[in-house]
């Protein structure tokens, strides 16, 4: 076409995010595909069979096939970055005073709810259920967890409402609001370690569906961070290569895993820094 170098990208990515704008996001289904096709040929100012090649070109890139005259698809993978948990720390941390609270409501012996918990994990263990790795089923988990405590329907319900306020700690609202800055210009993944029930919950919490392209939870995949291949399944899912790829996660250990992958990882230590990071990365690959 002759133009500036940048202006296909710029007009592309200008078209996106009008249609974002109009609810008309064709990965959410929410524009049709000739509808999509006309507002492209518009934007671009083309005709017929220029949009067909140019939306060719579009396709294969959305398969991993880059093209040099197409924006590029840089993907910032954010880890648990989205949600607060006290001085940073896995929330599992808090779980041993949550049940001590339950040892006094209930009249029992300090350290009678964390025993009767480790009792029902070690036989899930030996039957090979993992909460986090998906072997078992969220109602079989509740239902198990209830047998194991011995309560009674509502007491097991307040008792669930506290494990999920654990488990999902508060939003971190700056976090996200960059987090969901970044499209259209970039694709952005969550990946999580993450136990059954945690997609529809953390869904009615934080809405994280909207503001990230994809999500991939250990219990929905069967595979756990550092685990290099849940790292490559989220690259295989988005395709694009490992250095394509931005990965920010508090954890020193999923960072470092990444990292040797060819990934660029960012470790999470607060907001500006991170930020800070993603940036310097992004200018550096722009």
């Amino acid at each position: 076409m002759r133009w500036e170098p940048g202006t296909t990208a710029a007009r592309f990515a200008a078209l996106r995010e009008r249609q974002r704008l109009e609810s008309k996001e064709s990965v959410a289904g929410g524009i049709a595909y000739d509808l999509w096709h006309t507002d492209t040929r518009a934007e671009m100012g083309w005709d017929d069979g220029t949009v067909d090649a140019f939306v060719a070109e579009y396709w294969e890139t959305m398969n991993g096939k880059r093209h040099p005259e197409l924006a590029p698809y840089f993907i910032s993978l954010m880890g648990g970055a989205v949600e607060l948990f006290p001085e940073w720390n896995d929330s599992s941390s808090q779980y041993p005073a949550m049940n001590a609270r339950w040892d006094e409501r209930m009249g029992w012996e300090l350290g009678t709810t964390a025993a009767k918990l480790s009792a029902m994990s070690a036989l899930h263990s030996a039957e090979g259920q993992d909460s986090m790795l998906g072997t078992i089923t969220y109602e079989a988990w509740v239902s198990d967890m209830q047998a194991a405590l011995g309560w009674d329907d509502a007491t097991h319900a307040v008792f669930m409402e506290d494990v999920w306020d654990i488990y999902l700690g508060a939003a971190n609202p700056d976090m996200i609001a960059y987090v969901a800055s970044l499209r259209p210009r970039y694709h952005t993944a969550l990946l999580s370690n993450s136990g059954v029930g945690a997609r529809e919950h953390e869904q009615a919490a934080f809405g994280l569906d909207d503001i990230v392209d994809l999500i991939v939870y250990s219990h929905e995949v069967g595979l756990l961070k550092p685990d290099p291949r849940i790292y490559a399944l989220t690259c295989e899912r988005l395709g694009v290569q490992h250095d394509e790829m931005i990965f920010v996660d508090n954890v020193p250990a999923m960072v470092a895993a990444a990292h040797k992958m060819g990934i660029h990882a960012v470790l999470f230590q607060n907001n500006a820094q991170a930020i800070r990071d993603i940036e310097a990365l992004l200018a550096a690959h722009a």
